[in-house]
């Protein structure tokens, strides 16, 4: 074989290895992430402890035993976390019936997040933590995130706010919106 050949030789093998990797690569990224990586513990298991504090200065322990809660992690910076807070604002107002903790949790500063929910009622939702605390609720710091966590301090599902569990959880929350109309 002739240098010529043996360039055309290794040009071919190069292209055909850059089409392996491409293509690997987008089957990858094709691939729906893997919820449980993202969640603090297995469903089913306990939460970590967690205490934060209220933009009114009230300590509060997240996901402890006591109440259901849903902790909801949304960031300022986040377009689809804005999108989302039409509703959330609905369902918060629905939660207190349902017998559901509903908190908005962030390392944000008060300022920040004030500017963020100032045409909402969530203000009084928000619990700051320290972005430690906040890592070991939402290891891979996603937003918009939840977590739903029963009154025994056990995860119970979680992952991004409009997921099939998400949905789920807001057509229960409008079942009870019809319950209490009805009620009235």
């Amino acid at each position: 074989m002739n240098l010529s050949q043996w360039v055309l030789l290794l040009l071919s093998l190069s292209v055909a290895l850059n089409l392996y990797l491409t293509f690997r690569i987008l089957r990858r990224l094709d691939e729906p992430p893997q919820i449980p990586e993202l969640l603090p513990t297995v469903p089913g298991g306990p939460l970590a402890a967690v205490i934060g504090k209220s933009l009114q200065g009230t300590k509060l322990a997240l996901g402890q035993e006591g109440k259901a809660s849903a902790l909801l992690f949304l960031s300022s910076q986040c377009p689809k976390c804005r999108e989302k807070l039409p509703q959330i604002t609905e369902l918060a107002e629905l939660a207190e019936p349902a017998g559901l903790q509903l908190w908005l949790v962030s390392t944000e500063s008060s300022a920040r997040l004030r500017r963020f929910l100032a045409s909402t009622p969530l203000l009084s939702r928000v619990v700051r933590v320290a972005a430690r605390q906040h890592k070991r609720l939402n290891p891979t710091l996603s937003s918009p995130f939840y977590l739903f966590v029963d009154h025994l301090g056990q995860l119970e599902a979680g992952g991004h706010i409009g997921d099939e569990n998400w949905q789920s959880f807001a057509e229960q929350m409008q079942q009870i919106r019809q319950e209490l109309a009805a009620s009235s």
